[in-house]
């Protein structure tokens, strides 16, 4: 059962003489119609304030005014919010991408590494004061390096995807790979010219990802910001609504009382 003095002691002074004044008017009004007129007449503000209730949770719990508020505003805030989301799956989607030349340019710069290796050793190779057993021991670790190197281009995947599958289909690329090849000096400076030329490619498509992102991210901001300004709440206002409507809900439930 509904408590008077439990709600009186909620209210504040303000909302509390506002309630005296709405049972004054009603209980004049009652008093001035006769009793069944006034009683029907309450019942239809008690139903139109629960409806005015219920629709003030509502836009306080999704911070947005709701489709009968603004019919036009609601078209263009559904409207943004589909931009939006198309603005987030790009965003997601070129970051996806991003990662993937990162990583992939990580390995190419590994692969470097072992081919500036390789030229090293060859360069040592070339020196008169070594014996064969010496050059055979050089010629032991350039061919590790280039097994490292074909290891690497032939089993690294980013998301069970080869990485460097396309690499094997390039005759030219492929060829520099030929075992009569390793010992030579100028095939060595090939293979370096190609991977600096492919990691510097990668570097410039990150560049242009992370560009783009930036891009999308400004624009969504944009879009967002003129969404809330379009069709969001003042959460301030509309709890002073939500009180006045409460107000008149609890007067009518206290004049139909028994």
């Amino acid at each position: 059962m509904f408590s008077f003095y439990w709600y009186i002691e909620y209210i504040t002074l303000v909302e509390k003489t506002i309630l005296i004044g709405i049972l004054f008017g009603f209980i004049v009004s009652g008093a001035l119609a006769g009793a069944e007129a006034p009683v029907d007449f309450l019942n239809n503000i008690l139903i139109e304030n629960e409806g005015k209730i219920d629709k003030n949770m509502k836009r306080l719990s999704e911070g947005t005014f709701l489709l009968p508020d603004d019919p036009a505003n609601f078209a263009i805030y559904q409207k943004l919010e589909s931009h939006i989301r198309g603005l987030s799956k790009e965003i997601e989607n070129n970051t996806d991408v991003i990662y993937y030349y990162q990583y992939t340019e990580s390995i190419v710069g590994t692969m470097i590494e072992h081919l500036q290796r390789i030229r090293e050793l060859l360069i040592q190779r070339g020196n008169a004061i070594y014996s064969a057993s010496d050059r055979s021991m050089i010629d032991l670790e350039v061919s590790a390096q280039y097994d490292a190197i074909l290891f690497v281009l032939r089993t690294t995947e980013f998301n069970r995807k080869p990485v460097f599958d396309s690499f094997f289909k390039d005759a030219s690329a492929a060829a520099l790979f030929s075992e009569e090849k390793y010992f030579q000096l100028i095939n060595v400076d090939k293979l370096l010219s190609y991977t600096i030329k492919s990691r510097s490619i990668y570097g410039a498509k990150i560049a242009q990802l992370e560009s783009r992102v930036r891009d999308y991210s400004i624009e969504r901001e944009n879009s967002q910001g003129m969404q809330s300004t379009i069709f969001d709440i003042d959460y301030t206002s509309e709890i002073s609504a939500l009180r006045k409507n409460e107000l008149l809900f609890v007067s009518n439930i206290l004049l139909l009382a028994p």
